[in-house]
């Protein structure tokens, strides 16, 4: 690795110009700007840490929003693109795309919002399906699971945790409660873990039949509906069909912005400059007129960065031999 002759540069300007002259220093990319220590009270530093942690946001939602344009709608390149690096554009180019940086950000905002719609609608879809699923052993019964009962009857609708007959369960609870008469029993569905039942028995039994069944591990549904489970069922789907069709409207909308990603990858590139440049102004000395920028530069690259800057607003610019 070849070592550089290493000089340090001072740079005396008026403040009006402080913009241009920092932003020549980074399309150049030579000079290292060091903290300038101020111990004259006449000068001051510049605190610049929100704007920076602003640019750092915009950097980061720019970037987020092309990870979500980059996965819906992958760029079509050749294996060995990414060896080209980004493409150079002109200053003319840069201020144009700069002037657009809000707009751009309004499409990684709205980007990141659509990706949140997905996240969502695949959230409700699983949800469904798994109510579905709880559903599914119940689709014969065709009252609502909040039945209590009658004037004259109480309802017991729920599950046993273990596999019965209709034959099996009704001499089990034979053998429980031999001297209850009127029980109707029920199975509407036998599974290797559950037992899904419609008990019925009279008002005047209905505190002895609780505390029996209970005993045998007897549970109530949880948070039935106020439909017979097959409608509720067909409700569901509906609403499956609703969010499957919101979340494949958001990856459309999501795919027709592929012609934004240069714009994207521009806004992560100038946020990332802006964050820089106010961590620059950050170093500087300042007074109400004028500032100073101190730092190191390749020898064989100072003479060209002065005469480019000494062309732009006449500023001073020094070079002595670093330590």
């Amino acid at each position: 690795m070849a070592v550089l002759q290493m000089q340090r540069i001072s740079i005396y300007a008026l403040k009006k110009n402080r913009k241009k002259i920092l932003e020549t220093l980074q399309r150049r990319g030579v000079v290292e700007i060091t903290d300038y220590k101020v111990d004259d009270a006449l000068f001051q530093k510049m605190d610049t840490a929100s704007a920076q942690s602003l640019f750092e946001k915009n950097k980061s939602v720019a970037q987020q929003a092309l990870g979500v344009l980059n996965e819906y709608a992958p760029q079509k390149k050749g294996m060995l693109s990414m060896l080209n690096g980004r493409e150079e554009i002109s200053l003319t180019k840069y201020e144009q795309e700069a002037d657009k940086a809000e707009e751009i950000m309004k499409t990684a905002y709205r980007l990141l919002a659509l990706e949140r719609e997905i996240s969502e609608q695949k959230s409700e879809i699983q949800r469904l399906e798994t109510q579905l699923e709880a559903l599914r052993p119940w689709k014969d019964l065709d009252v609502s699971m909040r039945v209590k009962g009658t004037r004259q009857t109480t309802a017991f609708i729920g599950s046993f945790p273990e596999p019965y007959t209709q034959e099996e369960l009704r001499e089990k609870l034979a053998g429980a409660m031999p001297e209850t008469e009127g029980l109707s029993l029920e199975v509407i569905a036998t599974q290797p873990e559950q037992t899904c039942v419609f008990l019925l028995c009279l008002n005047k039994d209905a505190e002895e039949v609780e505390s029996k069944i209970r005993a045998m591990g007897f549970v109530r549904p949880p948070s039935p509906s106020k439909r017979p489970p097959a409608e509720q069922a067909e409700l569901y789907r509906a609403r499956g069909k609703e969010a499957e069709q919101k979340l494949q409207k958001a990856k459309e909308e999501i795919k027709a912005q592929a012609g934004n990603r240069e714009e994207l990858c521009f806004a992560v590139d100038y946020y990332t400059m802006r964050e820089e440049k106010y961590g620059m102004i950050a170093r500087l000395a300042q007074t109400r007129h004028m500032f100073i920028a101190q730092g190191y530069i390749p020898q064989k690259d100072a003479s060209a960065l002065a005469g480019e800057i000494t062309a732009l607003c006449s500023p001073v610019v020094e070079f002595t031999a670093p330590g």
